[in-house]
């Protein structure tokens, strides 16, 4: 079923339609005049498609690649928000001027980079106990667990986690498949093989930054979203409006097609520490980074382990907004982002809490400096 995102544009004019006056740019700031940009840079909205497509991935990296997009989870291609969503044929933004074998498009300047957290970040050879890694990873010494397919994009189908003991490279069970939804049942969603990011819970176990003997503190926070804002584009009282649509995959999840069973306890075995209540919880932080771009798209994978909640990438706003839904279902919410209360924010931040969940789409617009 095809989703129509007209509530958003109605959201956007109601906005900026209250709260004090604005303008279209503010002189403390350094914004760069439209007729000096490139095609669609200086538009002020964007919308974000969360597709394998989208962005760099692991098997780019099996040839040498001219590109500025060094290490994988970074975008390449960026869409108009007035037009199609992920359902359809969206509009992308057009390529750079300068050549990049990836062809990564143009995007709103006020927006950096954007980035998704990715835990299957390395290569595992025929060689026994051999791994072979790419530069844009934490996970090559022996002492890391082995690459999963906790945090990526869902396709492939992807494998279920090689051991964490002993990284030998063995074949791993595929599991089957939800069943096609059937004409009758509109309702049913299709679970796997998406080629949406997907974070699954299940798999997540020892893939998070923190190191201890309960596996469901060993999962916290893996899976999350980094979108980075030049601030020097945006007014210093100007905020944005953020619209995320995603799936949350709980013990709700699931249709009479799929018998409404658990997922992915449709796939493979229930996760035994995950309850039947434990909901899909996201939130969303602001926090401060003060990189250049050449720094972000360097950044070594999975990022959560170094580019969240440290002390040189601090939250200044924590927990701006929760996404917790209790029913399983495709929902789109709302966030407003108050850049304005904080002039070091320069990044929003989806983190996961817990749960299973497929990521589609995230649109932003630009609200408008408003005068004090």
């Amino acid at each position: 079923m095809k989703l129509q995102f007209i509530l958003p544009l109605l959201v956007v004019f109601f906005v900026t339609a209250c709260g004090g006056s604005f303008t279209a740019n503010d002189t403390s700031a350094t914004i760069t005049a439209t007729a000096n940009l490139d095609p669609g840079q200086g538009e002020p909205a964007a919308r974000i498609i969360f597709s394998a497509s989208n962005f760099t991935l692991l098997n780019d990296f099996t040839v040498a690649q001219n590109t500025s997009h060094q290490c994988l989870g970074d975008i390449l291609s960026v869409y108009y928000a007035n037009g199609p969503d992920y359902t359809g044929l969206p509009n992308p933004f057009p390529t750079p001027s300068f050549v990049d074998s990836l062809l990564p498009t143009n995007r709103p300047i006020f927006i950096r980079n954007v980035s998704v957290d990715i835990t299957n970040t390395y290569f595992p050879i025929t060689q026994s106990n051999v791994v072979a890694t790419d530069h844009c990873s934490y996970r090559g010494v022996a002492s890391m667990p082995a690459p999963s397919s906790c945090a990526d994009f869902d396709q492939n189908p992807a494998a279920a986690p090689l051991p964490t003991i002993a990284p030998t490279v063995t074949p791993s069970p595929v599991p089957v498949a939800s069943a096609t939804p059937s004409p009758t049942d509109p309702g049913a969603t299709q679970y796997y093989n998406t080629g949406f990011y997907q974070v699954r819970d299940d798999w997540c176990t020892s893939q998070g930054p923190t190191v201890d003997p309960d596996p469901e503190v060993t999962k916290a926070g893996v899976g999350g979203v980094s979108i980075d804002i030049d601030r020097t584009q945006l007014g210093s009282n100007e905020d944005l409006l953020m619209l995320v649509t995603y799936h949350a995959l709980n013990a709700n999840s699931g249709s009479s097609n799929a018998g409404g069973k658990n997922w992915p306890a449709i796939l493979i075995p229930a996760d035994p520490g995950q309850g039947v209540n434990d909901d899909t919880i996201l939130k969303v932080n602001l926090i401060g980074t003060q990189k250049s771009l050449a720094t972000l798209l360097s950044g070594k994978q999975p990022r959560v382990w170094s580019d969240s909640d440290t002390s040189s990438n601090p939250i200044y706003l924590k927990e701006i907004a929760t996404l917790h839904d209790p029913f399983g279902s495709l929902r789109t919410e709302q966030v407003y982002i108050p850049l304005s209360q904080n002039g070091l924010v320069d990044r929003i931040r989806i983190d996961r809490v817990r749960g299973s969940f497929h990521l589609f789409q995230v649109d932003l617009y630009r609200l408008g400096n408003r005068s004090q």
